[in-house]
């Protein structure tokens, strides 16, 4: 969407703005956007987030559902992947998912979240309802590999 588009929406009625399109389920290729990093406090190590951008849709998305979806959305639509770091096994998760990136091994954690912008990754893209409003639902990234080449 164009800036003038957004101008259009922030005008209209509230009744009139339309309900965004939500994007497929299935397998995406993801590039990163950005990685944050916020120390810990007396729960956590540490906690952050990946924002990624959709590159492309894999077989296992429905091509009816992207064709709606993209028209509207592909350009601006961001999934957020954030993570909770409390102990060696959640770190171990994040190096991993580090790897699935291709991200360089000789950082340490911290810079290496800081670093993954513009890193690509495999990831299923999920529906999932909230566990206290099951008429509220997020979308979520899942099963992360690596860039098949």
């Amino acid at each position: 969407m164009s800036a003038s588009d957004y101008d259009d929406i922030l005008n209209r009625a509230r009744k009139e703005i339309p309900e965004p399109v939500d994007v497929p389920t299935g397998t995406w290729k993801l590039q990163a956007i950005s990685g944050k990093w916020e120390d810990g406090d007396e729960e956590y190590i540490a906690t952050g987030m990946f924002v990624f951008k959709l590159i492309e849709p894999q077989d296992d998305v429905d091509e009816e559902l992207f064709n709606e979806f993209a028209a509207d959305s592909m350009e601006s639509a961001r999934i957020f992947d954030r993570f909770w770091l409390k102990d060696v096994r959640d770190v171990n998760t994040l190096n991993k998912k580090l790897s699935m990136m291709d991200v360089d091994d000789e950082l340490n954690i911290k810079e290496a979240v800081k670093s993954v912008k513009g890193h690509e990754v495999m990831a299923m893209i999920i529906r999932k309802a909230d566990k206290d409003d099951p008429n509220v639902f997020y979308t979520n990234a899942k099963s992360f590999a690596p860039v098949e080449d």
